[in-house]
């Protein structure tokens, strides 16, 4: 489940027993090619499934598994505030204002980060506003606060134990400056991380297309059916009558 996304929570807690694909664009603002196409993905990861109907609404119901997320992001918020929950806190406030900014510069897994995410806006510490399947990521009053403290921490605590973590991370500053090579095999290893999750990537995003094709194909199949049958009885019709 580590290719689990804020994205993908945020689209199951809007989610309820009268949703349908059709109409379910409005509440993630979003077209509905765009919805079908998310939808589409979480259906793929085992989140949801849908009921597909013919020149009908098709409505939807999440899966266990995607219950079973959801509780982890309940599970998760209330837990105490963690150093990588202010680390994001920081890095918000610092401009990073969606998903992709910050996984720049905090490296975890999505669905570690997603669940973060879900535990900071459940307790009120950040807000988020979806639209066209991008979601933008802000602080609140308290977000702010809580940044605030930690940051005047670092300035006015003076005890012996603050400075001998900065002066170790000054020592490993330097050590790290003279470790050339293991920077080089760290920076080989991140690039074949990254090309397998960019493969993981294009499975996902041709599973979605499929999921899509089919979608469509079983909805209109009728209207395509009736159509066919019209042009063979024209055709016979013509026929029929050039031959008399």
């Amino acid at each position: 489940m580590e290719n689990l996304t804020f994205l993908d929570l945020v689209i199951l807690r809007r989610i309820d027993k009268d949703s349908t694909v059709e109409k379910f664009g409005s509440s993630i603002n979003t077209s509905f090619f765009e919805s079908a196409n998310l939808l589409g993905g979480l259906k793929v990861k085992g989140l949801i499934t849908f009921t597909q109907s013919i020149g009908g609404q098709s409505p939807m119901s999440i899966t266990e598994k995607g219950y079973e997320f959801m509780k982890e992001g309940d599970d998760k918020a209330k837990g105490r505030v963690t150093t990588l929950d202010k680390s994001i806190l920081n890095e918000i406030g610092a401009g990073a204002s969606t998903v992709e900014d910050l996984r720049k510069v905090i490296n975890i897994i999505p669905k570690d980060l997603a669940l973060h995410l879900e535990k900071l806006f459940i307790r009120g510490l950040i807000e988020y506003e979806i639209r066209a399947s991008k979601i933008t990521l802000s602080l609140t009053e308290r977000g702010f606060t809580e940044v605030g403290v930690v940051k005047k921490k670092l300035i006015t605590d003076k005890n012996k134990e603050n400075l001998d973590a900065m002066e170790l991370v000054e020592d490993n500053t330097q050590n790290n400056k003279n470790n050339e090579n293991n920077k080089n095999n760290k920076e080989k290893s991140d690039n074949n991380d990254n090309k397998k999750e960019h493969n993981n990537q294009t499975s996902l995003e041709t599973k979605r297309l499929l999921t899509k094709l089919e979608y469509y194909l079983k909805k209109y199949l009728i209207f395509m059916a009736i159509g066919f049958i019209i042009i063979l009885f024209v055709i016979g019709y013509i026929l029929f009558t050039v031959l008399l």
